[in-house]
């Protein structure tokens, strides 16, 4: 009986981690039930001390285990999906009325709670399994330890998107806990961005400024897909009649290959070596700037919300005086832009963080904008999302065409080909991006800056330039001829050091 309750255990907490976890692979479950396993023959080692705060230490083990698979199966039951970033930064802005409200329509996750805690206690104390030999009985019980350190050994020396804590929870029994630390996180930085002080007082603003500036930061454009830049297949149809309308860039890289690192640079004027500075130092952006000077400033993203690969990027979209996330492909936003348009006659700035061509490209767009059918399924995806974002883009100049207006269009990174797929890359490929500013008619002709700008430059450049069509006249961006990139280690090296 005793080894049927472990074997249920087992098989509850896999069934608990398959709901939990977006996409899970067989070696994912074979680790995982290793790990539990592990953990509970460390539990029953403990218990069997004759220690009674050790065997406190097992109680309040089996509290957090229990708690750990109430947030994955109250995600499932309650809203049909894992227990996200999301879920986690809701909880954490709540407060304690808002938090009993809801515990009071779950009551049976409450009483399935107590139940697990229970459970788990019970088969930690009458654990079947015995194992006479020392040093097999330490190694068995410590391998719920060791998984996970040699997964942070190992993930961590490749990427730096996420705390090794963070990690090192990811391959434990408490997987969900884990995303309620990243959100912990999360919030703490956004409280930390809020609360640094900008003195802006010193901006000297000028007569000319642009009524509405629309900042639309796109996802994984490489422009040597573009036909703006010279690529055979016609693209960008409506960019390339807006070419006499442009400042267009032709040799601008990204400051770093992830979302998390380059978004946060575009909108501030943080550089890469001073990336890992204070979280706080992200207050000072173009959001906030354009409040100051009497913008009403607005986020429109199709970007997933509360996610540990936007963590930054949300938080500085809530220094926005409105701030909306959609569902969709990405001309959904076109319709909110045109109800601010209607409703907001002021001066405003609107970003429109889209999803672009990130992969897997041939679910970015709809399959009637399916324009490209050639020999290569993979480039055809690809090339048709660099075209459906042109449309929406052709939309919005449409949009803006008859009122003083500039529109910027830049992606924040960009992907490298290689074995007949697109990959975020440090790499010179994965950072050569599109960027331009788009000027209305009726745009101040002081303000425009028409023509073709060759010469390498980062896309630091987009904080300075954005602050112009704000009408700031008194701060520059200082050109350099070392252009510094973040490596996806949080490592910063020379742009020239990057690989092809």
């Amino acid at each position: 009986m005793k080894i049927f309750l472990l074997i249920f255990a087992l098989l509850f907490n896999v069934f608990v981690y398959f709901i939990s976890i977006e996409s899970t692979y067989i070696e994912e479950i074979v680790f995982i039930s290793i790990v539990v396993f592990s953990f509970f023959h460390f539990l029953h080692l403990i218990y069997r001390s004759k220690y009674i705060l050790l065997k406190t230490l097992v109680f309040g083990s089996c509290f957090i285990l229990s708690l750990n698979q109430i947030f994955g199966l109250g995600a499932f039951l309650v809203y049909d999906s894992q227990f996200t970033y999301g879920h986690a930064l809701s909880v954490l802005n709540s407060n304690l009325k808002e938090i009993q409200s809801m515990m009071s329509t779950m009551t049976i996750l409450l009483v399935l709670f107590v139940l697990l805690m229970f459970f788990y206690f019970y088969v930690v104390k009458f654990y079947p399994i015995q194992i006479k030999n020392r040093i097999a009985n330490i190694g068995i019980s410590l391998l719920w330890i060791l998984v996970p350190i040699c997964s942070v050994l190992f993930y961590h020396s490749k990427s730096a998107v996420e705390r090794r804590f963070s990690l090192l929870l990811s391959n434990s029994p408490f997987y969900n806990i884990r995303t309620l630390t990243q959100a912990i996180d999360q919030y703490n930085e956004l409280h930390k961005i809020k609360n640094h002080a900008v003195d802006y007082s010193n901006l000297i603003v000028g007569d000319n400024q642009v009524k509405t500036i629309v900042l639309v930061i796109g996802e994984s454009a490489r422009r040597c897909n573009m036909s703006l830049y010279g690529y055979n297949r016609h693209t960008t149809p409506f960019q390339d009649q807006e070419r006499d309308n442009m400042k267009l860039y032709t040799e601008m890289v990204s400051p770093a290959a992830i979302t998390l690192f380059s978004v946060p640079m575009l909108l501030s004027s943080v550089v890469p070596e001073k990336f890992q500075d204070s979280k706080g130092q992200f207050g000072d952006n173009i959001l906030c700037m354009a409040h100051h000077l009497g913008y009403s400033t607005y986020w429109l993203s199709t970007q997933e919300q509360g996610s540990r690969y936007l963590s930054t990027v949300s938080n500085m979209a809530q220094l926005a005086d409105s701030a909306i996330w959609c569902i969709g492909y990405d001309e959904v936003l076109i319709d909110k832009v045109r109800e601010i348009q209607r409703r907001d006659l002021g001066k405003k700035m609107l970003v429109l963080h889209i999803n672009g061509s990130h992969s897997n490209a041939c679910d970015k767009y709809p399959a009637d904008q399916s324009f490209f059918k050639g020999d290569n399924p993979v480039v055809d995806c690809y090339d048709n999302s660099i075209r459906y974002t042109d449309a929406i883009l052709g939309q919005l100049f449409a949009m803006l065409r008859n009122e003083n207006s500039a529109l910027v269009y830049l992606s924040d990174h960009a992907e490298k080909l290689t074995e007949n797929r697109f990959i975020h890359s440090d790499s010179k490929e994965g950072t050569a991006i599109p960027y331009y500013a788009w000027y209305s008619p009726l745009c101040p002709e002081e303000v425009k800056d028409i023509g073709v700008h060759n010469g390498l430059t980062s896309l630091i450049v987009n904080y300075y330039e954005v602050a112009r069509l704000l009408g700031v006249t008194n701060i520059m961006f200082e050109r350099s001829s070392e252009i510094k990139f973040l490596k996806s280690d949080l490592s910063v090296v020379d742009y020239d050091n990057l690989m092809p």
